[in-house]
């Protein structure tokens, strides 16, 4: 009996310290002293953290943060919530034979979340911007997307519908095939969409996705024109379901 006592108090006390070591650990991760204040890679380039476990305090690591890619570990530095490894920005940062060190233009994957980098050149900083036309989308300090996405202009994310006016094939350049990765979005929300894209965050870049056409997407754009309706792959038009309710109606009139 005496064996089964001293087991069962040994058991209780390995339990107890790893529950310690655990809840060490969990607040450890979202510690903000320890998240901002700790200077190995990140796993991700935006944080949520807290200083008394109540308030809790959401932002985006600086630029040039390490970070771990998420391809077998390796390490780059955060560029706008995105983790850039350095072979994606295009010539090394620190040559100084190749005269074109300095890149203006985006290697990275997906929407260029800034229009713009600091480089170093011959001991000196300098601001890059990328090249006009640039597909980029605006990323806030909390790591979100806040406006639609679009390309740049002079180091400026101009989003696409500012421009839609004056150059009507925008759309196309900015919302290609190969940025369509993200699946079809509900929405659930009682406010009316301002725009049918979403955006999400896959691996090392920014993507969009449609949300779907269906009665609870209702839209409101205001340019380049004004108009309400539902969602229809990216376009706000009269009908939901892209129409296909009325296609359905008609069938089912009597013919002859």
């Amino acid at each position: 009996m005496k064996k089964i006592t001293d087991y069962v108090v040994l058991a209780a006390v390995i339990c107890t310290g790893y529950q310690c070591s655990a809840n060490y650990t969990y607040r450890q991760r979202y510690d903000c002293n320890f998240v901002l204040g700790n200077s190995s890679p990140k796993a991700e380039c935006f944080y949520r953290c807290t200083y008394d476990g109540r308030n809790w305090k959401r932002g985006m690591h600086q630029d040039g943060t390490p970070c771990l890619s998420g391809h077998a570990g390796r390490i780059g530095k955060c560029t706008r919530g995105v983790c850039v490894l350095r072979e994606d920005e295009g010539p090394s940062l620190n040559s100084t034979t190749n005269a074109d060190r300095c890149s203006s233009h985006y290697h990275g994957k997906g929407y260029a979340p800034t229009c713009q980098y600091k480089c170093r050149h011959h001991r000196h900083f300098k601001q890059v911007f990328y090249d006009s036309g640039t597909p980029c989308i605006h990323v806030d300090e909390e790591g979100e997307p806040r406006r639609d996405a679009g390309i740049c202009l002079q180091g400026v994310c101009k989003p696409y519908d500012e421009l839609e006016g004056r150059h009507p094939h925008i759309r196309k350049k900015v919302f290609a095939q190969h940025f369509h990765k993200c699946e079809d979005k509900d929405h659930y929300a009682i406010n009316m969409l301002a725009s049918c894209y979403y955006y999400c965050k896959q691996k090392n870049g920014w993507f969009y996705g449609y949300y779907k056409s269906n009665y609870n997407s209702k839209c409101e754009v205001l340019r380049p024109e004004r108009k309400s309706g539902y969602c229809c792959k990216g376009n706000c038009i009269r009908l939901a379901n892209c129409g296909q309710d009325l296609d359905k109606a008609a069938n089912l009139l009597p013919q002859g």
